[in-house]
Order: structure tokens, then C-alpha cells, then sequence
């Protein structure tokens, strides 16, 4: 199953909260865990973090924005000429993961 980032955090999220198994995994092995979950292809050199909150301590995360021309690449041309895409599962543009 692959799906949205948004749906693949919730789910991710709240399977940590409901399986300690699952979360003492995400935590030592996020990349695994979090594509086991979602269904997800990470590319190898893509990072997963995992911070856990505390009492104290409440985490905002901001999405990576593009900066540069609005000009779409070659390679995304040919892919929307083709009706094809490479819009990554996790909403990145610049990402070169076959999902």
C-alpha cells in the first residue's frame, strides 16, 4: 500500500502509539519501519528522523520547499507529456524514487 505523506505519518503515528514493538523498531530502524508501514520506496541517501516529544517539548516539522525557477526539468516534461510522474509518496519533487 502506498499512499500520501500526510496518511503515511498519521498511520505511522499512530501504529507507534499503539505497538510498543513497532515503536522501540521505528526508532532503531526508520527507514525500515516507516516503508514497512506505508508501503513506501525510500531511496538509499533519503534520511528518516525520528524524534521522540516530551512532557516539555512539542516538535513543528516545516516541509522542505523547492527554491529555483518554476520551469519544469527535461525529465518532467517527457514524464507529464507522457502522462506519467515522478511525484515522490512523500510529496517531493526533487526526490528519484520509483514509487
Amino acid at each position: 500500500m502506498s499512499e500520501g505523506r500526510r496518511e503515511g505519518e498519521v498511520r505511522v503515528v499512530d501504529r507507534a502509539l499503539s505497538d510498543p514493538s513497532y515503536r522501540a523498531e521505528l526508532i532503531a530502524n526508520p527507514v525500515a519501519a516507516v516503508a514497512a508501514e506505508t508501503g513506501w520506496q525510500i531511496p538509499a541517501g533519503v534520511q528518516v528522523k525520528i524524534i521522540e516529544e516530551t512532557a516539555d517539548t512539542y516538535y513543528l516539522v516545516i516541509p522542505h520547499v523547492e527554491t529555483g525557477s518554476d520551469e519544469l526539468s527535461d525529465e518532467e516534461l517527457e514524464n507529464v507529456a507522457g502522462g506519467g510522474s515522478t511525484r515522490c509518496p512523500v510529496q517531493t519533487w526533487s526526490c528519484k524514487c520509483t514509487a
